[in-house]
């Protein structure tokens, strides 16, 4: 299941209700995250609402079974200069990528971000060629099976997060930017949904929560 496609002719991005107002003569759309084919769903169904569905046999990682953790790719080659570098570099923003992957995952506790940085670091991932710092925070996520909602108040799914699939190597992330799109989605384990992200070197990323606290002050304010 999925809540967005691309739409062939025009390149642009839609839901399924934008999608039936800008495309209602087209059924079949690109997923943002495979570039597979998804077509419409359950539509007429009045158990489940209308949604973007892959055909079967699809590769695509949002389908839970399909999923291949990054830590699971290999490096093209190794770089241990910048792994010293990167390593000093990460240590003194450590406060800043806690609080984005705080931000991106809906909380996460200190000892799951301790987890984390273990797996990333016994995968050599620090000595992967050409690794910078924006990465980080982002590879740390998916370095997890899943994040569960018993760990966080304010995650109110089991979610997992990937990058696309078509990567032989994981530093093909940082290394062909042109070929690999720059993005990060996380999956809600009950339905295949996802939210995409756009990486980025910004630290402060603002949690879906944090707009009922902005709407309270607003009132506060006025």
């Amino acid at each position: 299941m999925a809540n967005y496609a691309v739409d062939k002719v025009t390149g642009l991005k839609y839901n399924v209700d934008e999608w039936m107002i800008h495309c209602e003569n087209r059924s079949i759309g690109e997923c943002p995250i495979c570039d597979e084919d998804v077509f419409i769903k359950a539509d007429k169904s009045p158990k489940r609402s209308t949604h973007f569905s892959h055909y079967p046999h699809s590769s695509c990682p949002t389908i839970k079974e399909n999923r291949k953790p990054f830590i699971d790719l290999p490096p093209s080659d190794i770089d241990e200069k910048n792994a010293i570098r990167l390593k000093k570099e990460f240590t003194e923003n450590l406060y800043g990528i806690y609080l984005k992957c705080n931000s991106l995952a809906d909380g996460i506790k200190f000892s799951v971000f301790r987890e984390l940085i273990l797996s990333f670091t016994q995968k050599n991932i620090w000595n992967y060629k050409g690794l910078t710092l924006k990465y980080i925070p982002y590879i740390l996520l998916a370095c997890r099976e899943k994040f569960p909602t018993n760990e966080s108040s304010f995650r109110k799914e089991n979610v997992y997060f990937i990058f696309e699939p078509n990567m032989r190597y994981g530093d093909d992330l940082w290394n062909k930017p042109q070929k690999i799109k720059q993005k990060m989605w996380k999956v809600f384990l009950s339905n295949g949904d996802f939210e995409e992200f756009n990486i980025s070197d910004e630290w402060i990323v603002e949690p879906y929560w944090f707009e009922n606290t902005r709407s309270k002050i607003q009132d506060i304010i006025k």
